[in-house]
Parts: C-alpha cells; structure tokens; sequence
C-alpha cells in the first residue's frame, strides 16, 4: 500500500526558485509516498508578511497537511525576534490544523559566511522553542562546499540556489520528514494511507478536556503535539501538574510548575 503525505511550504524565493517543492515531492516518490506539495511563496518576504495573509491561516487550518515546511527571509537575515514571533503564530495554525512544523534553515550569501554561524543558532533556538524540526539545510551546504569537489552550489547572483544548491535543500528537507514519519510509524506500527487510531498512544493520559485539538483522543499523536502546544507557550501540560496533585490552577506557566514542584518538595 503507498504511503501519502501532504506538504505545505511558506517562504519565498530560497523555496520556489528551481522549484524545491516539486523536487522533495520527487524524492518522496522515489520512497514510495504519494506526496502532495503546495506552495505559498513571493520573492523578497518574511514570514511576519506571511501571518498577516488570509490564504495562509486557511490552509495551515483546513488544508490538511501533514508537515507545514516554514522558511524565513535569508539575506540579510533578521531580526531574529521578527522571526520568532511569527514562528509562534505560525505555529499555532500548524499544530490546529494537525501538521507537523519543519523549520527550512537558510544559508548566508557567498560573500557573507561570517552570518551564518548566528543565523544557525537562530533557526535551532526557534526549533526548539516551538518543538519544530528543523531541516539543516545551511549545515549540510557547509558540510558539502568543503569538499573540492562539490559542484556549485550558490548561484550566480551568490545569494540563491544553484540547481545543485536547491536539490541539496530538498533531499534535507526531505530526509528531515521521512526520518520524523518513519518515527510515527514505528510508534504507532502503521505506515499505511491511514493512521493509527485515535486515542490508542496515551493511556496515561489524564487530561479531560477531549475538546481540545491536541489531546491525543482527537489524533494518532501521542502527546507530542500538547506538549509542543504547551511548550511553545512557556506553559506545562496539565497532566504533569496532576502528578503532583497540584489540581486545576488558573495557569500553567513554567513558573506556576516551579512552585508547586517546590511545595511538593515541602509536603514531603
């Protein structure tokens, strides 16, 4: 049975210059998916431009995509904290609507190498923030250009993708959605069209609020995506605070968690 998957991509011309979503849907074929790609991209915009289009919020919401792949402005790249809090909302529409975030992380002009050193710790810092994936795009092109062989990867204007450069890019991005898939299926033990039954990865689960996207009753999950939810809140899911016996506080902040642990610690 062939396995599908339906991958939205946000960004702008590091994406559709040679056409990267179209080669990551190759590469998956070659693996034996059925792959859908979308591409919502302009030239020159940042992810905060993103956010404020209506077409986007919809798709991340109802167009039921199992990776959403989010690419930022590259070059120059900043600010960081402009990029971060569109990551947030951005991610708040990717965990709704039951897609996984893949953060595309760029590469510094040819004649900038000294940026991409931060640029890098921006793109993980934010990955792990939000608890996204983070495609090492940038690393993989450093890792590549230091053999001599390597073929050009910048193209002429040495700030874009030769073909070279974006067929890299997509076997990463690629290889970073297979490699999470591959994970699902080995947790849930299907790999077919469909996925596990909802509710059957957590029963130690003891959030009631069914009602909620996240909770693992209304998905094939696990607990990742409350988890993901929660932390990209500075928040601890409810769960870990019944542990304690901490009961149903007004706020779950990290803080909030700190305390209580603390007056468990007191109790004992």
């Amino acid at each position: 049975m062939k396995k599908s998957l339906s991958v939205l991509f946000i960004g702008n011309s590091h994406t559709f210059v040679n056409d990267v979503p179209l080669s990551v849907r190759r590469l998956a074929e070659d693996g034996g998916f059925d792959c859908r790609v979308v591409l919502i991209a302009h030239g020159g915009w940042r992810l905060s431009q993103h956010v404020r289009e209506p077409d986007v919020r919809f798709n991340l919401l109802f167009g039921g995509y199992d990776y959403a792949v989010l690419q930022e402005y590259a070059q120059p790249f900043g600010p960081v904290e402009e990029y971060r809090a569109a990551a947030l909302a951005l991610n708040e529409w990717v965990r709704e609507g039951g897609a996984v975030p893949v953060l595309y992380e760029t590469w510094a002009r040819k004649d900038q190498p000294e940026m991409q050193e931060s640029m890098n710790k921006a793109h993980r810092a934010i990955a792990d923030e939000i608890g996204a994936l983070l495609a090492p795009v940038a690393e993989a092109w450093q890792t590549r250009r230091e053999d001599p062989s390597c073929p050009e990867l910048y193209a002429d204007d040495r700030g874009h993708a030769s073909p070279d450069g974006s067929a890299l890019a997509a076997k990463v991005i690629w290889e970073t959605i297979r490699a999470d898939h591959a994970h699902k299926c080995d947790t849930a033990r299907d790999c077919g069209d469909e996925k596990a039954s909802p509710g059957s990865l957590s029963p130690f689960c003891t959030c009631a609020d069914t009602a909620c996207p996240f909770h693992p009753t209304n998905h094939a999950d696990g607990c990742a995506p409350c988890v993901s939810k929660n932390l990209s809140r500075r928040e601890i899911p409810s769960c870990f605070f019944k542990k304690l016996g901490a009961g149903q506080g007004s706020s779950f902040f990290f803080e909030d968690f700190a305390k209580a642990v603390l007056e468990d610690g007191k109790q004992t």
